[in-house]
């Protein structure tokens, strides 16, 4: 019968199929292992005050083009482990998405333990970010800093990219 035949996909868990996600925040806000992988469809906008946490071992997959920005004020914080890293992929094939970004003051972008692929990581006017024990790839602009306050780079692995940037009195700590 149909309902037979339908019964294996109405028993799989939501999370399977994925949480679809974008749009500006309206509040903090955490991506979790359990409901991955987020489907990222249209920008993802941090405001001020506002606190994106993605979990260890959380799947973010982005469709072309899309970022996920951090605004003066706002914060994103992956916090990926090292048996755990956080995952961010393209939502379809090898197709280039944006970045995980942050400008204006008091702008912040923390990623540990996490793998960027066709996506990279772009610090702007007045942003802080830290990246460390992380692998990012395939991607244009791996990691760059323009205008920023502070960026802290520990064990980070980058590979095949054209560019990583730092300019605009931007400081730099690369350990």
């Amino acid at each position: 019968t149909l309902l037979a035949s339908l019964a294996p996909i109405l028993l799989c868990p939501a999370s399977v199929f994925g949480a679809t996600v974008g749009g500006t925040l309206p509040g903090s806000t955490t991506w979790t292992l359990a409901n991955s992988p987020y489907l990222v469809v249209s920008n993802v906008i941090v405001t001020s005050g506002v606190t994106l946490t993605i979990e260890p071992g959380a799947i973010v997959k982005l469709t072309n083009g899309v970022s996920i920005t951090a605004q003066a004020g706002g914060t994103v914080d992956v916090q990926g482990s090292a048996e755990a890293p956080v995952q961010f992929m393209p939502m379809v094939g090898n197709n280039a998405w944006g970045n995980i970004s942050a400008s204006g003051n008091n702008s912040f972008v923390t990623i540990r333990h996490a793998e960027i692929s066709r996506g990279g990581v772009s610090l702007g006017s007045q942003s802080t970010g830290l990246v460390e024990d992380s692998y990012v790839h395939d991607v244009t602009s791996a990691i760059v800093g323009n205008s920023a306050r502070m960026v802290t780079m520990r064990r980070v692995h980058v590979n095949n990219y054209s560019e990583t940037i730092f300019n605009s009195g931007t400081i730099v700590l690369a350990e």
